[in-house]
């Protein structure tokens, strides 16, 4: 075998190297220098040569003193970039803006005097504390996120986003649009629908990662939808001090909204008796609310007295947790509530003690409502049911798998099944009974699957199984 050179090798590398350097110099590739982001616009007209990026304006660097002034001024160069309601929107980037957090009276980021502008956009806000003395309402398809939710609302120095109403603000904070005009505007303009429509409806509407903190007044809501209906929804809010409503869901401009997830309620030691964290109310089939914890630090029956009022229909309610309420979720109140589902309620003595983790009242009709898995965790009741029967029902059980109230059978009565030893029900197994039938509510039916004629169906009365077929 013989064994190549290695000198004669790395002569012929070197060679064809060479040649190579040498074709690319004759014949040169022509380079093209990447293409980056448009520029940022300060102001409505672009750099010479330049065009204003469509996606992002960074609003620190836009006119005005205050954030609500700078984001008002974003979205007015949003609008000549791409003018017209329908256009697709941007995003506003308030995020480095650190001070001027403090809105003056009658000043948001959509209006300013006798004007508004209603362009759809994202807008991101800073970490800190904004000081809103007029109510915001979000336009059509706009959407608002902050830094997250403050753990510690005393703490200015907590990171997150937090939204103050100053002790002059009424009616509500935050506003998923309205069929009502912005305040004072000439010509009259509407955040919802199409420009100068009268009670028209938003859709994509939504706030997200931020904690609203309220001041005493007990009329103030924190957030309410009458208006936004698809892709509107409330995500990862801190409702912190709001003596009135923390969260307002009502009328049929609102449905198919949702869902409301991931909520945190507390009123604080000045709630009233009437602070509630949510009220879904004249809505049909919003997406639910999902994920909620209400605390409030009550001495008992001076508590709230609910922490959700619900009085619609076609709504849920799952993963919620109460403290310190008198009754975690009250059920038909104010108004029918029919075809709704309760999933993973819980309740607790933690911040205050509690009567009810579920009430339904026998005020309106309620029916076909299914309560699945309840936990009382030291509240009083689990649920307590006042359109039972002549008296309420009270369910002690700490948990309860099932309870369901379904629909009318003959006048004022509705039919019930549940898994509560309190409340008669249907059992079966393949064995007779006889005898007491201790521990199980008077009426509970029992159905012998393994028994012959005459012994197979059971009920329970006065203490004692009789046989009935």
């Amino acid at each position: 075998m013989r064994i190549a050179d290695s000198s004669k090798c790395r002569l012929l590398v070197y060679v064809a190297a060479g040649i190579a350097l040498a074709l690319s110099l004759s014949f040169p590739t022509q380079m093209h220098a990447q293409k980056g982001y448009n520029a940022v616009c300060t102001s409505n007209t672009p750099p010479t040569n330049a065009a204003c990026s469509l996606t992002t304006i960074d609003a620190s660097q836009l006119s005005g003193t205050t954030i609500c002034e700078k984001i008002y001024s974003a979205l007015g160069v949003l609008n000549v970039l791409i003018p017209g309601h329908t256009n697709p929107g941007g995003v506003i980037d308030a995020r480095s803006i650190t001070s001027g957090l403090t809105c003056a009276a009658n000043e948001t980021p959509w209006t300013s005097g006798n004007s508004a502008i209603t362009t759809p956009a994202i807008i991101l806000l800073p970490a800190g504390e904004i000081t809103i003395s007029t109510g915001w309402i979000i336009p059509d398809r706009t959407r608002v996120f902050g830094e997250g939710e403050r753990s510690n609302p005393s703490s200015a120095y907590a990171p997150g986003t937090q939204i103050v109403a100053a002790s002059t603000l009424t009616g509500t904070m935050i506003s998923l649009g309205s069929a009502s005009s912005y305040p004072n505007t000439s010509p009259t303009v509407y955040p919802c629908g199409t420009p100068g429509v009268v009670n028209g409806v938003c859709f994509g509407v939504s706030i997200s990662d931020v904690m609203l903190e309220g001041n005493s007044d007990a009329t103030l809501v924190g957030i309410a939808n009458t208006s936004s209906q698809e892709l509107s929804y409330v995500n990862n809010v801190n409702l912190y001090g709001i003596v009135g409503t923390g969260l307002s869901i009502t009328t049929s401009q609102a449905q198919n909204s949702g869902p409301y997830s991931n909520i945190v309620c507390n009123p604080a030691a000045s709630y009233a008796t009437a602070s509630v964290c949510i009220n879904i109310n004249g809505v049909e089939d919003t997406r639910g609310v999902h994920g909620l914890t209400a605390t409030v630090p009550s001495s008992g029956s001076t508590g709230p007295t609910a922490a959700v009022l619900l009085d619609s229909t076609n709504n849920t309610i799952e993963d919620a947790h109460f403290e310190g309420f008198q009754n975690g979720i009250l059920v038909g109140a104010n108004a029918t509530a029919r075809s709704n589902v309760l999933f993973n309620i819980t309740g607790g003595t933690g911040a205050g003690p509690m009567t009810n983790v579920v009430k339904i009242s026998n005020a309106n009709t309620v029916s076909n409502l299914s309560i699945m898995g309840v936990s009382s965790s030291g509240a009083t009741n689990s649920i307590e049911d006042d359109d039972y029967a002549s008296s309420a029902l009270l369910i002690t059980d700490p948990y309860v798998g099932l309870y369901v109230v379904g629909d009318q059978i003959i006048s004022s009565v509705y039919s019930r099944f549940n898994t509560s030893r309190q409340a008669p029900s249907l059992l079966s197994g393949a064995v007779t009974v006889s005898g007491s039938c201790s521990g199980v509510a008077n009426g509970t039916l029992y159905s012998n699957s393994g028994g012959a004629a005459g012994s197979t169906l059971y009920v329970c009365v006065g203490g004692t199984w009789k046989n009935i077929e």
